[in-house]
C-alpha cells in the first residue's frame, strides 16, 4: 500500500525536480577557461575572467528531454516496481526463532499451548495458533504486524487477546480488531502440512471468515 502511494507520486515529483534542476542548477556550473575545470558555485555570477558555460540547445527542447526522462523513469517503475496482483506469493515452511523449520510435534509441546511467533510468507513474522478439539494448530496463522504502524503485535495470556506496544490497538483470538486506532484485522495465512511433518504457510485464498469481506491485504 506505502509503495503504491510512492510510486503515484512519483511521476509528478520527478518532472518537478527535474525542471527545477535544469532551471536553478544547471546554471550554476561554469567553466574557466584557463584550468578548463568545473566549478560549482551558491551564485550564478562568474568569477572575473570566468566564463559561464551554458547549454547551447533551446531551453525548449532541453526541457522535453528532462520531462520525457522522468516520465521513462516513472514508466519503468509503474510496472516493475510493484509485483502484479497476479503473482502468487510462494508457499514456504515456518521457521522457529532460531530459524529451524517448525515440525508440528515438537511445536505443539513447546508452544504450550499459546499462540507462538514464527517467520513465514516473504520471511515476515506470523503467530501459529493453537489447534481447538484436539488438533495441534489452527488451519490459519495471523500475520503479527499490527495494521495501524507495523509494529509487532504480543500475546496478552490473560486477557486472551493480541496488543500492540506501540500505540495500544488491540485485537480478540481470530485477530479481529477490539480497539483502535488499527484499521483493518490481522492478515491471514493458510496453515498446513508436509509430508514430513513440518508446517506450512500458504497466500490466503477466499473471503475473509471472520466478516465475510474480500481480504483488504490481497487488495
Amino acid at each position: 500500500m506505502v509503495r503504491s502511494r510512492v510510486i503515484a507520486v512519483l511521476p509528478p515529483l520527478c518532472v518537478a525536480m527535474t525542471l527545477l534542476h535544469e532551471k536553478h542548477i544547471g546554471c550554476w556550473c561554469g567553466t574557466n577557461r584557463n584550468t578548463t575545470k568545473v566549478r560549482w558555485s551558491l551564485s550564478s555570477v562568474p568569477r572575473r575572467g570566468e566564463q559561464t558555460w551554458r547549454d547551447p540547445r533551446p531551453r525548449l527542447q532541453r526541457r522535453s528531454e528532462i520531462v520525457a526522462s522522468a516520465l521513462l523513469a516513472s514508466v519503468l517503475l509503474w510496472f516493475h516496481g510493484e509485483k502484479p496482483a497476479s503473482a502468487k506469493v510462494k508457499s514456504v515452511v515456518a521457521q522457529d526463532k532460531l530459524f529451524q523449520d517448525v515440525l508440528i510435534s515438537k511445536w505443539a509441546k513447546t508452544s504450550k499451548g499459546q499462540p507462538d511467533l514464527v517467520l513465514g510468507l516473504r520471511g515476515e513474522v506470523y503467530v501459529l495458533l493453537p489447534g481447538q478439539d484436539g488438533g495441534p494448530v489452527r488451519n490459519y496463522a495471523l500475520k503479527a504486524e499490527c495494521t495501524h504502524l507495523g509494529c509487532l503485535v504480543n500475546w496478552d495470556v490473560r486477557g486472551k487477546k493480541f496488543v500492540c506496544p506501540c500505540h495500544g490497538s488491540q485485537y480478540d483470538a481470530q485477530g479481529s480488531v477490539l480497539k483502535g486506532p488499527a484499521p483493518h484485522s490481522l492478515a491471514l495465512a493458510q496453515v498446513g502440512l508436509t509430508d514430513d511433518g513440518k508446517v506450512k504457510l500458504s497466500a490466503w485464498e477466499g473471503e475473509d471468515f471472520r466478516d465475510g469481506s474480500t481480504p483488504w491485504w490481497s487488495v
